[in-house]
């Protein structure tokens, strides 16, 4: 594991950037009470993996921008299973919302677009929130589903709390890297393109941390992402189980390296799905062609 200490090194050897302290003292310190006290209601993500049911080691909960729900309606879903609990950004979160997109997308303009990468103006419209309560609470090796952001996603991540460790681990190429960033209260890790194909994230559990003087040993973070209206569930393919597919990328070497693909979701919500399967296709903007 490389260890990387400075925005530079960050910037350098992965598709992130980092901004340590970023918001403004007393809007870091709103956003974490507004989301502290809303935390104890957060429930763990329920999943299957390889037939078996599993229970996340943290609790998550879902927000959306008033905009964003007037869009996608009761139509959030995750993994196949439609997300009962989708709540509205409280005050603290619209003004951080501002802040983010702002940043992200004057990074935007300076950087080179990938293929397929949404060419437009990135708005933060949506926010899974994750709370890690104690040191051993964590959330193992993966990329974020595609789903509702399509190819080449950008994904703003706000640290909270107590400062929690952050490892990018590479899927493809020859030598695969893993890094190491730790996360300060009020940091923002913006993961560019092509950060959901090429790597896998993870917060890893540890035996202790430094206590915050608000929330403790429990560490907040939010993960603002845009929801993309021709993603939406009504307008992406079905499976044989009448689920809204999930758009996944191959990361493992071979011919169809980095090739996009539509297939079932229920598998994550059910003891079996269906064996639907088509190759992804996309405008040169990215939007969906089904």
């Amino acid at each position: 594991v490389q260890h990387l200490y400075t925005p530079a090194a960050i910037a350098t050897l992965t598709p992130c950037t980092f901004h340590p302290s970023f918001l403004p003292r007393d809007l870091a310190d709103a956003l974490l009470d507004e989301l502290l006290a809303d935390a104890p209601s957060w429930r763990p993500n329920s999943f299957r993996l390889f037939d078996r049911a599993v229970v996340s080691p943290h609790t998550s909960c879902f927000y959306a921008s008033p905009s964003a729900r007037s869009v996608f309606a009761d139509t959030f879903y995750d993994s196949g299973s439609a997300i009962a609990d989708v709540r509205t950004f409280g005050p603290a979160l619209v003004r951080a919302q501002g802040i983010i997109e702002k940043i992200v997308n004057g990074e935007l303009a300076a950087r080179e677009r990938m293929q397929w990468q949404y060419p437009g103006r990135w708005t933060a419209d949506v926010a899974l929130c994750n709370r890690y309560a104690g040191p051993r609470e964590s959330v193992g090796m993966h990329s974020d589903r595609l789903t509702h952001l399509g190819p080449m996603p950008v994904i703003a991540s706000i640290s909270l709390g107590a400062t929690r460790e952050f490892r990018l681990r590479e899927l493809v190429g020859t030598d695969k890297k893993t890094y190491s960033v730790h996360l300060p209260h009020n940091s923002l890790l913006i993961m560019h393109a092509p950060c959901q194909e090429r790597f896998k994230h993870a917060v890893i559990p540890v035996h202790a941390v430094d206590l915050h003087p608000v929330a403790g040993a429990a560490r907040i973070n939010i993960t603002y992402r845009m929801y993309r209206d021709c993603f939406a569930p009504r307008n992406i393919p079905q499976c044989k189980c009448a689920v809204p597919m999930i758009l996944r990328c191959v990361s493992s070497p071979g011919p169809s390296e980095g090739r996009y693909f539509w297939a079932c979701a229920a598998a994550y919500v059910r003891e079996h799905g269906c064996d639907a399967f088509t190759w992804a296709q996309f405008t040169p903007d990215g939007d969906p062609i089904v």
